[in-house]
């Protein structure tokens, strides 16, 4: 009898902790919540976050570049970089911003990882119809975007910046993550982000901006075309850069050595960083990561 009870009490306090936890870190009975916290913290101008439209810089159309930043982030992630390769090359660039982006994140809850390659691509053509070449930036789940429009479409360049072709697995997950996004992912709703990014510099961080509630839905439809991503490498024949963080948290580097590795361009290159996180152009090593950038296009400019 007592150990029926002691097993009963265990049970009941380990399901309101778990309970508690859902609450504290997710959406979970807060479907209707998921844009409270960004609506204090940001400042807003018309319904989106002040300064966070696109931005592009008008030169010449020889070579123009498209940068596409990370999920629930904004353009200003790509800004320092735009302005270095306008200033290098005098090239246009456009850093789109993702639809459902730079508002609120409810604006995200219906919008598939179809919907941001239709919005990656639709600017592509645009680019490509009045440009000779057209070189791509993608930012994690930016660059899942600019490795499948390479995958479909010819680029000149392809340059991914802790790229997501595969989410991070720790032990202590017990299952692996694309499993709670795709069967906890509809009722927990979105996740409530401890920091704007997993960004090791504080003046970066500080710096940053970024939903602070992340939906899940789009993050699940991601997930399901992520293996199909990989294994089309070989489908990739740009010159392919690729840079990441050893220690990123959240996309896996072994992922995208293997995507390098598989990929069929004649030139192509991984660069490491160990004193970063996962966004890579607001950390120490930015600096680094556009140099890289500005070096490896020097190699192949027309003329």
């Amino acid at each position: 009898m007592m150990k029926r009870y002691f097993f009963w009490a265990f049970l009941s306090v380990f399901l309101l902790v778990f309970i508690a936890t859902l609450f504290y870190f997710t959406g979970f009975l807060q479907k209707n919540g998921i844009d409270s916290r960004d609506v204090e913290y940001w400042n807003y101008s018309d319904g989106e976050i002040s300064g966070t439209g696109e931005i592009y810089l008008e030169g010449n159309n020889g070579t123009c570049w498209l940068l596409i930043h990370s999920y629930v982030a904004t353009p200003l992630e790509m800004r320092e970089l735009a302005f270095e390769v306008h200033g290098e090359f005098g090239d246009s660039v456009k850093v789109m911003r993702l639809v459902g982006h730079g508002g609120v994140p409810s604006d995200l809850e219906d919008v598939s990882f179809g919907d941001l390659y239709a919005d990656v691509e639709k600017e592509f053509v645009f680019l490509e119809e009045s440009c000779e070449e057209v070189n791509v930036v993608g930012s994690s789940m930016g660059g899942t975007l600019a490795v499948y429009l390479a995958e479909n479409e010819d680029l000149k360049n392809l340059y991914l910046v802790n790229a997501y072709l595969s989410i991070v697995y720790e032990w202590y997950y017990v299952f692996y993550p694309g499993f709670y996004i795709e069967y906890l992912g509809p009722g927990l709703h979105y996740s409530k982000k401890g920091q704007i990014a997993r960004i090791s510099d504080p003046l970066g961080r500080a710096e940053h901006v970024a939903y602070l509630n992340m939906p899940y839905y789009t993050l699940k439809t991601t997930e399901d075309i992520l293996a199909g991503v990989r294994d089309d490498a070989g489908l990739v024949t740009e010159n392919v850069l690729a840079q990441h963080s050893v220690n990123d948290p959240v996309a896996n580097v072994g992922s995208v050595e293997d995507f390098v590795g598989a990929v069929s361009s004649e030139n192509k290159e991984m660069v490491l960083f160990e004193d970063s996180h996962h966004v890579l152009l607001m950390d120490y090593d930015a600096d680094f990561v556009i140099e890289n950038i500005l070096e490896f296009e020097g190699k192949f400019r027309l003329g």
